[in-house]
This record gives C-alpha cells, structure tokens and sequence, in this order.
C-alpha cells in the first residue's frame, strides 16, 4: 500500500488557503539582548507577505519553542521570545539557534546565548 506523509513545506498551488510563490523577501537581524540573562529576546525580521513560522531550537535539534505561526504582511516586524520553552519553564542555559522559516521556501537561523542566574 501506499504511504502518507505531512511535508515540512508548501506545496506549489494552494496550501492551506495561503497561495505558494517562489518570490519572496525574508531578513533577519541578530537576536538582542544577545546573551540573555534573564527575560525577553527581540528579533527583527522583513518578510513578504505570507505565512512565516518562528521557531526555537537547541542544539541537539529539538524543538524548544514556536515563537509565532502566522501570516505577516509585507514589512518589518519585531518578534518576542520570553525564553520559555513550550513544555514549561525557562529554557536552560545554553546555546540556541531561532530559525525563521517563509512560505516562499525562504529560512534563516541565528544564534542566542542564553545564561540563567
């Protein structure tokens, strides 16, 4: 028989009512405060419109956190973490890479230091 599988990408066409273009614009800026101590990092990204996932990982590859799934209008937009990890509770000292992913096939990844007291 035949197997199914959920792909980790858009599809070109429609998927999920959101229309699939190979054009697209997404740039990242360097999380600040970078290290953190202790509450929120920002991350300043220019996207074209379209869906735009944010996501935190460690360095194992394991997911820590979604930051924000959602559909941005073209333009800047400033991203909080408040460096919690999904499951609950802060997320350890350690080193992190926040990956930002556009519905356009675009990604990018920057790294975060987290130091907890």
């Amino acid at each position: 028989g035949s197997q199914w599988s959920i792909l980790e990408f858009c599809t070109p066409g429609w998927s999920n009512s959101i229309p699939y273009t190979t054009a697209g614009y997404l740039q990242v800026s360097s999380p600040f405060p970078n290290p953190v101590f202790s509450g929120s990092v920002a991350l300043d990204i220019i996207v074209d419109a379209g869906q735009t996932v944010v996501s935190v990982y460690d360095l194992a590859g394991r997911l820590v956190d979604v930051i924000m799934d959602e559909y941005l209008e073209t333009g800047e937009h400033r991203i909080y973490w408040d460096t919690l990890q999904s499951r609950g509770g802060l997320a350890p000292t350690g080193v992190y890479l926040i990956h930002v992913r556009h519905a356009a096939g675009l990604s990018q990844s920057r790294k975060i230091v987290i130091l907890n007291k």
